[in-house]
């Protein structure tokens, strides 16, 4: 468990986590739209830019999971799975150019939540005093 700092000053990583996801599967879910009209330079025999739509449907995946009001058990609660389904997410947009940015941001969002696991927090709501 991580220490206490003082009476109400803990500081809660998984908040910062959440919406360090939520805004890098935005900046994903955009550079896989914009990437339907970029030029497909890894295979340019296809007509259909696959790894696009690969980076618009993951990014809508992983924002219903962010999404507190959904509850699925586990996945929704232990942010070591978390951290693990968001770093599978980091590979396929690094293949193009406009989805990088949001890749390199959903890196650091599993660090944090790394972080917010390693402290002992997990997804269920605060409990009252």
């Amino acid at each position: 468990m991580s220490k206490q700092l003082g009476k109400n000053s803990r500081f809660l990583w998984g908040g910062w986590a959440s919406n360090q996801s939520c805004s890098s599967n935005f900046f994903i879910l955009t550079g896989g739209l914009i990437s339907l009209w970029y030029p497909n330079t890894l295979m340019p025999s296809l007509p259909v830019n696959i790894s696009a739509i690969i980076n618009i449907i993951i990014p809508i995946i992983f924002l219903l999971l962010e999404y507190q009001k959904i509850k699925l058990g586990v996945l929704s609660t232990n942010y070591y799975i978390r951290s693990f389904l968001l770093s599978l997410g980091i590979a396929p947009a690094l293949l193009n150019a406009p989805t990088m940015t949001g890749a390199m941001c959903q890196f650091f969002a599993v660090l944090t939540y790394l972080r917010a696991a390693i402290n002992g927090e997990d997804g269920n709501p605060p409990k009252k005093r």
